[in-house]
């Protein structure tokens, strides 16, 4: 997949691969900018549950992608269809942005599903 293309994005590199597919380091070539592709396998993008979940991500961080409120949204999306490595890494930048949503991630049954995660309980653990 790598220097290949998809449209209008030339693919640079693989940062990570799960559960709902693989995201890639890209370039668009029109907006000549850097931009992280998320690519689905087939199954996935067969079942339209997680096809309206996974537009519902892109659409919110396409309004602001450094938005911590809206990384937290997606990270409680991703929680619960069983992302935890990208939900974990949504949490990361939103503290990398500056918010700190200590209680929130304490509570929030959205995120039950990384309580177990070693990376989710140091990210808790840094807050204080």
């Amino acid at each position: 997949m790598i220097s290949k293309s998809i449209s209008r994005y030339r693919i640079v590199s693989k940062i990570a691969s799960g559960g709902m597919g693989s995201v890639y380091l890209a370039q668009d070539t029109k907006l000549e900018r850097s931009i992280a592709l998320k690519v689905l396998p087939p199954d996935v993008a067969a079942d339209p549950g997680v096809l309206a979940r996974f537009r519902q991500e892109a659409r919110a961080l396409a309004l602001d992608p450094d938005d911590p409120a809206i990384l937290y949204n997606v990270a409680c999306n991703l929680s619960g269809l069983g992302q935890i490595a990208e939900a974990i890494d949504c949490l990361e930048r939103t503290v990398k942005v500056g918010a700190a949503y200590k209680d929130w991630m304490m509570n929030d049954t959205d995120l039950d599903p990384l309580r177990e995660e070693e990376r989710f309980k140091a990210l808790v653990a840094s807050l204080g």
